[in-house]
């Protein structure tokens, strides 16, 4: 019997626009993706003997390019050898954002599910910085370390070479989608001009507001859920009914009664915080630079020096 295996996938940057490139292109008709993100190649998931198990999603399905999401794995150390040992030679597709903002999207949506405190960005962020999470959240640094794209790309490249790797960027997709999607698709041999009429759709809004977040906590400690070793988080809907209504009651009232009363406005940090953030930073983007060839001085907080 033959496995039908996937020959790409989307690998990250988590809170970087992958849920909108697994959208588009599952709307593609020369494509296949699961609509759920598929964690298996990370730990503590992995089971080298449940790669069958793993490729039932995608038998029986004939389109040209099969492919899913898990924007994990750009971070996941473990990950390429894995990637590289049970599926060959995958295409990679990988979308960056500016390391600064993807850490305040991911420090909300871990306050939004109930893994830290509900504080301000400000507050929140000077504790992630300093550390000071750790005991309650074991991967709270990942809010940090999933930001350093040159560092986990490089892990990527000791196993795939550069060629079977897409860098995109947040920006270009939020800017052209349309041409975007047509590098993507000229990437994965597909017809590049099949493209989505609702692209400029946004995918996953943040929640800022801190009275939602702090009544969304309600919720999520009905739902958010660690293994047995806090090694791994999840987010399963709830079996029991009693649990599953609950749920559906709160998100219910924060999305048509708290959401039109409360602003949800992107907090900014001060520029000594945005300043401490881009230190942090500064020397991975320099390479990353190089590594895409491509200018990313309009990451930075400070103004580029000018030829006198």
């Amino acid at each position: 019997m033959t496995v039908t295996l996937p020959d790409f996938v989307i690998i990250g940057a988590q809170k970087a626009a992958s849920t909108l490139l697994l959208r588009s292109l599952r709307q593609h008709p020369e494509a296949w993706l699961p609509a759920k993100e598929n964690p298996f190649f990370r730990d503590p998931v992995y089971d080298p003997g449940a790669l069958d198990d793993f490729a039932a999603e995608f038998s029986g399905h004939t389109e040209r390019r099969l492919g899913f999401k898990c924007p994990d794995y750009l971070g996941r150390p473990e990950v390429p050898a894995r990637l590289h040992k049970d599926l060959s030679e995958p295409h990679l597709i990988v979308c960056l954002r500016n390391p600064v903002q993807r850490a305040l999207a991911a420090y909300f949506w871990k306050v939004r599910w109930g893994l830290i405190p509900v504080l301000s960005a400000e507050q929140g962020m000077q504790h992630v910085l300093d550390g000071d999470y750790q005991e309650r959240d074991p991967s709270v640094g990942d809010i940090l370390n999933w930001g350093l794209y040159h560092q986990h790309l490089s892990r990527y490249l000791d196993y795939f070479p550069r060629e079977s790797i897409l860098v995109l960027f947040d920006e270009d997709l939020h800017r052209d989608p349309e041409a975007v999607m047509r590098e993507t698709h000229g990437f994965l041999g597909i017809a590049p001009d099949v493209i989505p009429t609702d692209l400029r759709v946004k995918q996953n809004p943040g929640i800022y507001s801190l009275e939602r977040l702090r009544f969304g906590q309600r919720r999520s400690k009905h739902m958010s859920q660690w293994d047995a070793a806090r090694t791994y988080h999840s987010i399963p809907y709830p079996k029991s009914r009693l649990k599953r209504a609950y749920t559906d009651v709160i998100a219910g009232l924060d999305r048509y009664v708290l959401a039109p009363r409360y602003s949800n406005e992107k907090p900014k940090l001060s520029p000594d915080l945005t300043n401490r953030l881009w230190e942090f930073y500064a020397q991975d983007v320099a390479a990353l630079q190089q590594l895409v060839d491509r200018d990313l001085s309009s990451w930075s907080p400070k103004p580029a020096s000018r030829e006198p």
